[in-house]
């Protein structure tokens, strides 16, 4: 008889515990293929309480280093060498740092990037003008200085306006004035001239007649006078 209660006591407690995780199911959370299922949840612990001491709390934070200013690159400019206007073509002579010129044509529907010269990809004609031209610089690299005396002039938007370069007039030199000869000079080319004067006072041109020419011979006629030459001597 007291086996039988104890039997009837332990059917009852199971009961009760099948009916406890009945309430407790919920279709929901049940996953079959967890691989965590019927194990005790992980309890994260509550994150610590902040320190009394905020100075303390600082110093364990990193410092956030301060950003530098990155200085833009160096500016780079065209000079303008000729401009050519036939129509509505377009185009212009634009010579680089290197010193080489470059033949570049603008399409008059909108920028026209400058392309094929190292150095210059984000470079575009904006605007050809008879005696200038519109340049875009790059936005990393805007036109910062102008130079009056290659024909720079920077504009407030980065861009830049190339004019032919400014030279400065020719400037006439000053006649030197005529030295005037000393008198010894003078008197020596008097003293010349006397001389050659001297010598050839008795000077006179000797002339041939042609029928004072002889036979197998013929006249050459010199300022200094005639002479007579063979007749097979050549000319």
């Amino acid at each position: 008889m007291k086996n039988v209660q104890l039997s009837l006591l332990f059917i009852a407690i199971a009961c009760l515990s099948l009916g406890t995780q009945a309430n407790e199911f919920n279709p929901d959370q049940f996953d079959l293929f967890n691989a965590d299922r019927g194990k005790p949840k992980k309890v994260i612990p509550p994150p610590p309480p902040p320190s009394e001491n905020p100075f303390l709390d600082a110093a364990k934070r990193k410092p956030v280093p301060p950003k530098r200013n990155v200085p833009p690159p160096p500016q780079k400019d065209f000079t303008l060498r000729g401009i050519s206007i036939i129509g509505s073509r377009k185009s212009v002579i634009l010579q680089a740092v290197d010193g080489k010129q470059y033949l570049r044509r603008w399409l008059t529907k909108g920028p026209t990037p400058i392309s094929g010269i190292a150095g210059y990809e984000d470079y575009a004609i904006l605007k050809i003008e008879p005696k200038e031209v519109l340049i875009r610089y790059p936005k990393k690299s805007p036109c910062r200085r102008s130079n009056d005396k290659v024909g720079i002039t920077c504009k407030s938007d980065g861009n830049a306006i190339l004019g032919f370069m400014h030279r400065n007039p020719i400037v006439q030199a000053k006649p030197t004035p005529l030295q005037k000869s000393s008198p010894a000079s003078t008197e020596k080319a008097e003293a010349k001239k006397a001389k050659l004067k001297e010598v050839y006072k008795n000077f006179k041109r000797k002339v041939i007649k042609d029928e004072d020419v002889p036979p197998g011979m013929r006249v050459v006629r010199t300022p200094f006078g005639d002479r007579l030459v063979p007749e097979n001597t050549k000319r």
